[in-house]
């Protein structure tokens, strides 16, 4: 007889996990510059290693390790024309604890949804290089047109570091009672700016054509949105589910080491 295979996580998981960051931006605008400005997104890779200790059936704590390589900038967007340029950002480091609440809602008998909430210490993996210089016209653009604008701004580090706030929902899906496909689905928040980005010159047209200045700052937090397929281990065998086999068919008992008695044969006494 086999045993049934069950989700629930009955004792340390190690998982490794690799996928996609989408870098979280913010921008201010001052001088009535248009929506047109705006915090452009970019997609990278994370990366992610995790150990897991349940404290109870349905609470577990983890320890983790992450990599994520942010890639914000500056986008300028309107009708039938967009253009867009990175401020340089670095690859953020965060080692942090979540506390996982497992078994939120049992899908199938092999598939589980949990939630968790993470706090992390995150720092840039190599010091920005001051007062970089981003810009968007070409040395012979005097003045802006509708899909090109005249745009300058200095980019430096505020902060080294940062503390990050989250939350994350996984998808777990049972191999076998030690090997389990995860599912994450995660998104960190930065507590402070680590990299600004200030505008120097700022020239546009406006919908009648009209040269207008304004101005932005583009402040990096460390905050990013991460969808992440791992492998999970469990490291030790879970108690009650080791695996019994039925006899085959057609295999002989094994035979007695004892040598067998010689018969004994009775004569009918004639009386």
């Amino acid at each position: 007889m086999l045993p049934q295979v069950g989700t629930a996580q009955q004792g340390p998981l190690l998982s490794l996990s690799t996928g996609v960051a989408l870098s979280q931006a913010t921008m201010q605008r001052y001088a009535a510059t248009p929506r047109s400005f705006r915090p452009e997104h970019g997609l990278a890779l994370a990366a992610g290693l995790r150990f897991s200790y349940p404290v109870s059936p349905h609470w577990a704590l983890e320890i983790a390790q992450e990599v994520a390589d942010l890639q914000p900038g500056v986008r300028y967007r309107i009708p039938n024309s967009s253009g867009s340029s990175g401020v340089g950002a670095r690859a953020v480091l965060h080692t942090g604890v979540t506390v996982r609440r497992l078994n939120l809602w049992q899908i199938s008998p092999r598939m589980q949804l949990d939630a968790a909430l993470t706090g992390a210490y995150a720092w840039l993996a190599r010091p920005y290089r001051s007062d970089y210089i981003g810009s968007w016209f070409s040395p012979q653009q005097t003045q802006p047109t509708f899909s090109q604008p005249i745009a300058e701004w200095t980019t430096r580090q505020r902060h080294r570091a940062t503390v990050l706030l989250g939350g994350e929902a996984r998808l777990q899906c049972t191999l076998d009672t030690r090997h389990s496909l995860l599912l994450s689905l995660g998104y960190n928040r930065g507590l402070r700016t680590l990299v600004e980005s200030r505008s120097q010159q700022l020239l546009y047209l406006d919908d009648h054509g009209q040269v207008q200045s304004g101005g932005f700052v583009l402040r990096n937090r460390g905050s990013y949105a991460t969808l992440q397929l791992g492998y999970g281990w469990q490291l030790v065998n879970p108690a009650g589910k080791v695996t019994t086999h039925t006899p085959r068919y057609g295999r002989l008992p094994a035979l007695s080491a004892e040598p067998e008695a010689p018969p004994v044969y009775f004569e009918p006494v004639e009386e």
